[in-house]
């Protein structure tokens, strides 16, 4: 059998204009204000999901992270300025993915061919903006895409880096 393909939506908990309008657009996200709470929060509806589902056979088609960003940074907490590395999905100036740790835990609840959507202003651009679709991509075994450009929640039609 199959397994049930579900999306998710997660939008940093800031409490600002932008991701007012980012939880008012997807009213199912789960709230996260850090790396930590968004893999525990998405780890969590996989586990609802799959106890509706009564099977274990469940698995994500698609995740899309609203939070603010910056050139090869995709934020999830307090502010856009951060220096607290637990809020950030970034490579680091030495190649590394940070908090690849808390990260690799979603590895193996992917579908076959699912998305990762990065919606921060230029999470995906440059070297470090590419280099973090790489490092998630090969991470998690799923396709990534990350904004190339600033992002406007209300505006359809985003600039993305990505395969």
């Amino acid at each position: 059998m199959d397994p049930a393909r579900i999306q998710i939506n997660v939008v940093d908990r800031s409490n600002d204009t932008s991701l007012a309008v980012a939880r008012q657009t997807y009213p199912d996200h789960i709230p996260a204000n850090s790396v930590w709470e968004m893999v525990d929060g998405i780890l969590e509806r996989i586990g609802r999901a799959r106890s509706a589902d009564g099977t274990a056979n469940v698995v994500i088609d698609f995740l899309r992270i609203v939070a603010h960003g910056n050139v090869g940074v995709q934020y999830m907490g307090d502010s856009h300025n951060t220096s607290n590395r637990r809020q950030m999905i970034a490579v680091d100036s030495s190649g590394h993915l940070m908090n690849r740790g808390t990260l690799v835990r979603l590895r193996g609840y992917f579908a076959v061919g699912a998305t990762v959507e990065l919606h921060g202003c230029h999470a995906g651009a440059e070297h470090w903006g590419q280099e973090l679709v790489r490092d998630l991509e090969t991470l998690w075994g799923v396709r990534v895409r990350a904004s190339a450009a600033t992002q406007y929640f209300s505006t359809p039609g985003l600039d993305y880096f990505g395969h």
